[in-house]
């Protein structure tokens, strides 16, 4: 049977050439829009590595009686020092910190250096000691930053697996250096020294793959340190968001210098997340519609196919063969085609780790997409070849007679 269904493609080449190409097409899109949804899938499984509940962020703004973020260093230290004790008195603050990049924020601070011949390159924040009763992280090894790091003659850092990992490879990264470089490579200023590697930390979304990053440590008491420009406050569980205007008077009473605006994380959160996802939606709507126009046009093609064939399925019938049966050929066929499609794309679709640049699809990533987009186009072939099938069984071998 199968042999008989080969040659019966291997007859009608032309016409399903043109078929096979339209499948290989949609099983293009289809694996790319799989490709998200495996990726996204996969990183929202994976823990973020602080939490976000409980967690408002207060953001310093302009410059208001003269001195600010902007100002004079030495000032600007002395307001961030009032501006975070006057929080930690406040009744309703579990702990607070300051730093330059939170979680979930769209800015985006970025170090490149070469290292062996290669450039690597990271993202990183620089945050005050009680960021990590803050947001809560958890050291995989090492330690955090404390006061025994003060008048140290390196800068703390602590970072990623995925940043020891790139930069350090098998080798245990406590201890050692690493270059705080400018956007081009080469233009090293200072190495800081690692004293701690975070089990996780994935700032930009629930959904964003883990990538190299740094924390390096704000000391508010020392000249070489800038200042950060926001504080991020742990709130006792369940404090209502009408607290936060009582943040905003505290602080302007404290320093009266700057202004400020509070809003809990999971706010940002949920915009990050949003910002993320939506693209795929659009891309799945878009996939959507061009898998229906794909849909009705095969079935319109399917069902010219079974009218153009008339003769040959009542002269089947005439021979014994049964509805059923006749109705199978029909299906086998489509899935036969959609089998060739397949294995052209497959054999495209399996390439994505070596055409995409900077590693976005893993071969585990295109592997499930793949398997996806097949399963998704047999389907589709399928159920696009069951109202023709069904045409078919309507046949009977005094409809062949016609043509005599």
């Amino acid at each position: 049977m199968t042999r008989h269904l080969l040659k019966l493609v291997w007859n009608r080449r032309r016409h399903h050439l043109l078929v096979g190409l339209e499948i290989l097409a949609s099983f293009l899109i289809v694996f790319v829009v799989a490709v998200l949804a495996v990726k996204t899938a996969g990183n929202a499984a994976r823990p973020a590595g602080f939490i976000s509940d409980d967690v408002t962020v207060v953001e310093v703004g302009l410059r208001k009686r003269g001195g600010g973020p902007a100002g004079d260093a030495g000032a600007d230290r002395e307001r961030m020092r009032r501006a975070l004790e006057t929080l930690r008195r406040l009744e309703g603050v579990e702990a607070a910190a300051a730093a330059f990049l939170v979680p979930y924020g769209t800015g985006r601070a970025v170090n490149s250096y070469t290292v062996s011949g290669r450039t690597l390159e990271y993202d990183y924040s620089e945050v005050t000691d009680d960021y990590l009763a803050v947001t809560r992280l958890k050291l995989a090894a090492g330690r955090w930053f404390s006061r025994e790091d003060d008048g140290r003659p390196y800068r703390p850092v602590v970072v990623t697996r995925e940043l020891a990992r790139e930069a350090f490879g098998a080798e245990d990264p406590v201890g050692k250096d690493i270059p705080e470089g400018g956007v081009e490579p080469g233009t090293v200023r200072r190495r800081s020294r690692v004293v701690g590697v975070l089990e996780a930390y994935r700032p930009g979304s629930d959904y964003a793959a883990p990538a190299p990053f740094a924390l390096f440590r704000a000391d508010l008491a020392s000249p070489a340190d800038d200042v950060p420009s926001r504080i991020v406050l742990r709130l006792r569980p369940g404090t209502p968001r009408a607290f936060e205007e009582t943040l905003v008077r505290t602080l302007e009473a404290a320093v009266p210098e700057w202004s400020f605006t509070a809003e809990p994380l999971a706010v940002a959160r949920e915009a990050a997340n949003r910002r993320w996802t939506v693209p795929i939606l659009a891309a799945s709507l878009v996939a959507a519609f061009l898998m229906l126009l794909v849909a009705l046009g095969l079935t319109g093609v399917l069902w010219q196919n079974v009218t153009r064939r008339t003769r040959e399925i009542g002269l089947r019938r005439a021979t014994g063969a049964t509805a059923r049966q006749v109705a199978v050929q029909v299906v086998m066929e489509v899935w036969i085609v959609t089998a060739l499609a397949v294995l052209a794309g497959c054999a495209v679709a399996l390439q994505a780790p070596l055409l995409v640049p900077g590693g976005f699809v893993r071969a585990s990533d295109a592997a499930a997409g793949a398997a996806a987009a097949s399963l998704v186009l047999f389907a589709l072939t399928g159920l696009c070849a069951l109202y023709p099938a069904w045409l078919a069984t309507r046949v009977f071998p005094s409809e062949a007679l016609r043509y005599e």
